[in-house]
């Protein structure tokens, strides 16, 4: 089971500024309910989500600004899950989704 036609947002925290950034994304991924495997160049790979390369985008650091809020700064923030869905209608989180979105359309 999958969902096809998702933005996927990375983020990690920023060595310096000590604040969770968004570091890449996927357009139009299609994302998957359960962990898939595959073998490539002898190596298994676990994903959750993939996109064509051209939908891929793994940002500069020096482009690392875009800071995500964690749980303990704001409601909805995300907590300590390899995943955060971002689906808090708190208004802070509203807000950030929206902020975001005008930040990826500039790549």
């Amino acid at each position: 089971m999958s969902v096809d036609d998702v933005t996927v947002v990375f983020f990690a925290r920023h060595p310096e500024r000590k604040v969770a950034c968004v570091v890449g994304w996927y357009r139009n991924a299609l994302v998957f309910r359960k962990e898939q495997q595959e073998f490539l160049d002898g190596q298994k790979v676990k994903y959750s989500a993939k996109a064509r390369a051209e939908d891929c985008i793994c940002l500069q650091e020096q482009e690392r600004s875009f800071a995500i809020p964690s749980g303990h700064i704001v409601k909805g923030g995300y907590g300590q899950g390899t995943m955060w869905y971002a689906d808090s209608d708190a208004p802070a989180i509203v807000a950030l989704r929206k902020q975001l979105e005008t930040y990826l359309l500039r790549y």
